[in-house]
């Protein structure tokens, strides 16, 4: 496998690292915009360059890198807010609608995963830098599980399906403190 050539976004800038997702035939990018700091997407539709990037809708600042996910057939993202919570926002036919706390307070970005009809959180307290997991049910979040171990930095979330045992497993991986 080789890598093409790196393009630049439009019209944008990051502060920090960015989440991607495939939604409705499109690959989207959502991250911390510089030097303003609020909440930044733009798609890709396979045209060989990206949309101009957008600011959400109601955004506010954020702190930290936004992760993205498609579930129940609706593009999510989730972001550490500038009070430090840990938001959650749906884009609905056209724009992004209200952001829901999830939990708080949060240390870095979240981590995001579909597995098992769930939508699934990890991310680092900020105070003690546990790890803290959530899950979205399509209707509410719940959980706020303290994971037992420490992070510095922020976590990776990824579902594997091993295609010899057809087990399907959810993998957290993370720096240790």
């Amino acid at each position: 496998m080789e890598w093409g050539d790196h393009q630049k976004f439009p019209g944008n800038r990051s502060a920090t690292g960015a989440g991607l997702a495939v939604y409705q035939g499109a690959l989207y990018c959502a991250h911390r915009g510089s030097p303003d700091e609020y909440l930044w997407y733009s798609a890709y539709d396979g045209e060989k360059s990206w949309k101009e990037g957008v600011s959400f809708p109601g955004s506010t600042k954020r702190n930290a890198n936004p992760a993205i996910a498609v579930y129940n057939d609706r593009l999510r993202c989730v972001f550490r807010g500038t009070d430090n919570a840990v938001y959650h926002k749906i884009l609905n036919d056209s724009p992004w609608g209200d952001h829901a706390k999830v939990g708080s307070p949060a240390g870095d970005g979240p981590a995001l995963a579909v597995y098992k009809n769930h939508l699934h959180c990890v991310f680092r307290g900020r105070d003690d830098k546990k790890l803290f997991h959530n899950f979205y049910n399509g209707s509410s979040w719940n959980g706020h599980a303290n994971l037992g171990t420490t992070a510095d930095g922020q976590p990776g979330l990824a579902v594997y399906h091993d295609k010899h045992t057809d087990l399907e497993q959810l993998f957290l991986v993370f720096r240790g403190a």
